[in-house]
């Protein structure tokens, strides 16, 4: 693929995410790091799922020989129904980011940042390399592939259980209530 083409895509997907973010701080009233992290589990993490993939179908189509071998399939089957469980738990946790008012919703959200992050990806870097020894290709590597979806899970982490502005949008009606004793 060009080059410049690339780049093009790049800036593009780029100019959408930062519109959707824009959208989800008017639209929701969800700003600034829990904006980020709706956007992260509604649009990013489920195009970083489907981009796994997608270096499957790559890795094959440079080794035809790969398709031949009955491991193919089912590494390939497997990794399709983890990446639709990924998407299914992302979107669900994006979504209560966005529209829940309920303490446990941060704990949806972790789980799902969690779950289809580095755990998923953990999954995916093992059938990527399975896949790469079928086709006697350099398997990716582990500790590089693991960091960015590590990162934005601890980051998240951290935001969601100590910002201000989530203990003030999460908080059950039963704590606000009550008085201090």
């Amino acid at each position: 693929m060009n080059p410049l083409l690339n780049i093009a895509l790049a800036l593009g997907l780029a100019g959408l995410l930062f519109l959707a973010y824009r959208r989800i701080g008017t639209t929701y009233g969800r700003r600034g790091g829990l904006a980020l992290i709706a956007l992260v589990l509604l649009a990013v993490n489920p195009l970083y799922r489907m981009a796994a993939l997608g270096y499957l179908q790559v890795l094959v189509n440079q080794h035809p020989a790969v398709a031949a071998n009955p491991y193919w399939d089912l590494y390939y089957t497997f990794a399709i129904f983890l990446t639709a469980a990924a998407l299914v738990l992302s979107v669900y946790g994006g979504v209560g980011v966005l529209n829940g008012r309920r303490r446990s919703i941060v704990w949806r959200a972790l789980i799902a940042l969690w779950v289809s992050g580095p755990l998923v990806n953990a999954v995916y870097l093992f059938i990527a390399g399975r896949v790469a020894t079928l086709a006697a290709a350099a398997a990716p590597d582990f500790l590089l592939g693991m960091l960015p979806p590590l990162a934005v899970s601890l980051t998240a982490t951290a935001y969601l259980l100590t910002a201000a502005q989530v203990r003030t949008v999460y908080a059950d009606k039963a704590d606000a209530g009550t008085p201090a004793a």
